[in-house]
């Protein structure tokens, strides 16, 4: 049985809750509702949480959260990821612990916050790690197509690279990016042996 659902509002994405990690408002949404309910924080057996991008600052965010609201140790928390349906597979996931006698308690729902969600790029870690000028090198070929060998600047530019591309333009006069005519050169990140004893790697 469903005895007191609760939720916070809703924000959009860069929003009002943008700087709230996620756990927070999860352990929000417990204190008020251990407050709206009157149930001791040592009855509830279990916290399980559905979220779909978790990260290091808050692994198994049920446990995390349960223990930032003040539940006891002793409760236990879980993680559920099935991506849109993590917060319903967590109810599904309480009802079938209430239904076979595993808990008495579940405090079950989901958890998330886009605005604070990890994102990667393997290109652009693998060159962080093991050269860290590809970096700059990764951009320019995700941003334009062409690596930085293909362009040449017209002009003397007076302000950086990243300003002139925005603008198209520098202090001194026209410095537009030119793609140079004649054979590409493609960046791919070193693989197998070559990764081991590219220069810059360190070893």
């Amino acid at each position: 049985m469903i005895c007191e659902p609760l939720r916070t509002p809703i924000g959009r994405f860069g929003g009002v809750f943008k700087t709230v990690p996620v756990v927070e408002l999860a352990s929000t949404m417990i204190n008020a509702l251990v407050e709206r309910t009157g149930l001791p924080g040592g009855a509830i057996d279990e916290v399980i949480l559905g979220q779909s991008y978790p990260n290091s600052d808050a692994p198994a965010i049920g446990r995390v959260a349960a223990l930032d609201a003040g539940l006891p140790v002793e409760v236990g928390g879980t993680q559920v990821d099935r991506r849109c349906g993590s917060g319903l597979q967590s109810v599904l996931d309480a009802a079938i612990q209430v239904q076979t006698g595993v808990s008495d308690v579940v405090l079950a729902g989901g958890a998330e916050s886009m605005s604070s969600a990890p994102f990667s790029a393997v290109e652009a870690e693998i060159a962080a790690i093991f050269r860290p000028r590809w970096v700059g090198e990764v951009l320019t070929i995700t941003l334009t197509g062409h690596t930085p060998a293909e362009f040449r600047w017209r002009g003397a530019p007076t302000r950086k690279p990243a300003n002139v591309w925005r603008t198209g333009s520098s202090a001194s006069g026209s410095c537009s990016p030119t793609v140079l005519s004649g054979p590409s050169q493609r960046w791919s990140p070193p693989t197998g042996r070559n990764l081991r004893s590219s220069p810059g790697s360190g070893r």
